[in-house]
């Protein structure tokens, strides 16, 4: 083993990939949270921009199983021997809204055939409780039935709890 190098800017997406590849950013090729897709917009980074083999993949190239769930810049979730259910699965704070539809058609889980097992055992915002919520903030059942709004750091916590409990 060796001591983490990693350079500024220290960004979790950076830092989560250069722990699964062993490289630097100018290596793997994730430095920030987002890229920019060919209309210019910003979007979440995604597994395709990295370089580099992850951890998972080597494992798997060397026959053996893995299990990898919620990591940094996991979707689309990548074809091991074993299964990836993608950072994107649960919660994701670039994102403007729930994902509800199809896992296995949007890359949030490999391979596609654990997809139907995984969405079982997702929760979402709505489903999280009073009882379950009081446990980390002071809220009545109409403040946290509040729908979703991307500014409200109400909304972000039940996104982050109902993962947790995922």
């Amino acid at each position: 083993y060796a001591p983490l190098a990693v350079e500024p800017p220290l960004l979790s997406p950076l830092i989560w990939t250069s722990v699964a590849t062993g490289k630097r950013a100018t290596e793997h090729g994730i430095g920030h949270f987002t890229a920019t897709d060919a209309a210019g917009r910003p979007v979440p980074i995604t597994s395709t921009l990295r370089r580099v083999k992850a951890l998972w993949g080597m494992v798997s190239d060397a026959g053996k199983s893995v299990a990898v769930v919620g990591w940094w810049a996991t979707w689309p979730a990548e074809s091991v021997r074993g299964v990836v259910v993608s950072d994107r699965t649960c919660y994701h704070f670039l994102q403007d809204s729930p994902e509800q539809d199809d896992l296995a058609t949007r890359g949030l889980v490999s391979p596609p055939e654990e997809a139907a097992k995984v969405a079982s055992r997702v929760r979402r915002p709505e489903s999280v409780t009073v009882q379950e919520a009081s446990r980390f903030v002071s809220v009545s059942p109409a403040e946290l039935a509040r729908p979703f709004a991307f500014a409200d750091e109400l909304s972000h916590f039940k996104w982050a709890l109902a993962s947790a409990l995922s």
